[in-house]
């Protein structure tokens, strides 16, 4: 048990408070890499990073301190759990592997100790691995190739729905036979033990031989297609495999901060990339005139639409593709002055496609970038800071405010939202000089004083 608190939960021997400090530093050092890498891909921001570096303790902009979670302990609501055989008993166990499949580990060990699974999830798996070991099928081994069970997802919500996605390799079985099984489990949950759990969807996927280029199928046995997570206040249709943020309170902490650094009003156009099932931009979308949403993974992106729609937002758009693909058509509709935009990628990062049509957005003055892995987010930084050339059109952006905000307690994981702003020669001529206009004074907010620079 406690290597696998060490894999899935390696902080939670630290107080919280030590943790978040752990985070804090790390978020500088990444941001200060940042810096360091920016000054030497545009010496036309020389000036400009001197500048925030004597004024921001060697920063290139101001980092705010670590956001806390509202909630450290079972917070979870979407868990993958490897099924294989527990080393200490010799039986069949879902929970997490002891070691990486990567340095040789086969074996898996219970979750019931992890104090960042809420005790629901708990209980599922829990049964599960009592239907398991009930129903004579081995777990699969990915050393030999042998067996049956593979994995187990869990998601709940809020709202109480609790949606399950047992996974298997059929190996030799029958229509039959396979058939007979998934019977066994939806007969298990909803009239059987496992019944008082309340689960509200059951899904079955198994792996096997397919075709190159497709997919193994998501079955839906029994129950509802989707769950439905509120989210400040709006509800969501969230489809089995779409991505939501796995902390749904620290969520509501990231969008509403995502909001403010936006400075949305009235008149703003939202362009929402890599939108999901829309969360963000929807959770925004009374505080702008328009939203435009776009989504790579269909079912998402249906998602999404769905979600407008039941909110009953009708200013709120969202498209099919990908983002790069997109870029040019949604360009014309941000034809007003206050565009916004916001990103929250993939652990990937952006296509520099993308970051190529948001530079060219010469209305969208604002940018808002999310990373959940900011160290290799930098290539994306950097990429909206270099000068104007023939690949690089419009003008590059700059980094103005940093957020660290921890989704993750007891991992070493956290959010970091970056405020963009499209550089502007004249407004930080008169900054640095000290003579700001009334809108630029937000900037002098956390100095101690004025600070005075020559233009040269």
């Amino acid at each position: 048990m406690e290597r696998v608190s060490k894999s899935v939960i390696p902080y939670a021997h630290l107080s919280y408070e030590e943790q978040l400090e752990k985070k804090q530093k790390d978020a500088l050092q990444v941001l200060r890499k940042y810096g360091s890498d920016l000054a030497h891909i545009n010496p036309e921001l020389a000036k400009f990073i001197s500048f925030q570096k004597m004024r921001r303790k060697g920063q290139v902009c101001e980092v705010d301190d670590i956001v806390p979670s509202p909630v450290i302990d079972n917070y979870r609501n979407k868990c993958e759990f490897t099924i294989g055989v527990n080393p200490e008993n010799g039986l069949p166990t879902v929970g997490f592997r002891t070691a990486s499949y990567k340095e040789g580990s086969m074996h898996v060990a219970p979750v019931g100790h992890l104090r960042h699974l809420p005790q629901q999830m708990k209980s599922v798996v829990e049964e599960f691995e009592k239907f398991i070991r009930d129903s004579g099928l081995a777990p699969f081994s990915p050393l030999t190739h042998e067996g049956f069970w593979r994995q187990l997802n869990v998601r709940t919500t809020r709202n109480n729905d609790i949606l399950i996605i047992p996974m298997m390799h059929p190996q030799d079985m029958n229509e039959e036979q396979l058939s007979d099984v998934k019977n066994k489990i939806v007969t298990h949950f909803t009239v059987g033990p496992g019944a008082p759990l309340g689960i509200t969807s059951i899904f079955f996927k198994a792996f096997g031989q397919k075709e190159k280029g497709t997919e193994h199928v998501l079955e839906l046995l029994w129950g509802q297609e989707c769950i439905t997570e509120t989210i400040l206040g709006k509800k969501f249709r969230v489809s089995p495999d779409a991505f939501l943020q796995v902390n749904t309170a620290a969520a509501e902490v990231l969008y509403d901060k995502i909001g403010s650094l936006a400075k949305l009003d009235s008149s703003s156009v939202l362009l929402d990339i890599c939108c999901g099932t829309g969360t963000i931009g929807i959770s925004l979308a009374d505080r702008c005139h328009k939203v435009y949403g776009v989504e790579i993974v269909e079912k998402a992106a249906d998602d999404a639409k769905y979600n407008a729609k039941e909110n009953g937002l009708e200013n709120v758009a969202v498209f099919t593709g990908k983002a790069e693909e997109n870029m040019p058509f949604l360009m014309q509709h941000c034809t007003k002055a206050n565009t916004v935009g916001i990103v929250d990628p993939p652990r990937a990062g952006l296509n520099n496609s993308v970051v190529f049509g948001l530079r060219k957005c010469e209305t969208m003055k604002r940018l808002v970038f999310v990373s959940c892995d900011p160290s290799n987010a930098i290539r994306n930084f950097i990429s909206l800071a270099r000068p104007q050339s023939k690949q690089y059109k419009g003008e590059f952006f700059i980094p103005v405010r940093a957020v660290p905000i921890d989704l993750f307690p007891h991992t070493p994981h956290f959010e970091l939202v970056i405020l963009f702003e499209r550089w502007d020669e004249q407004r930080w001529k008169r900054i640095m000089e000290g003579n700001p206009l009334p809108q630029d004074e937000e900037y002098f907010k956390h100095l101690p004083d004025k600070p005075k620079l020559q233009w040269k």
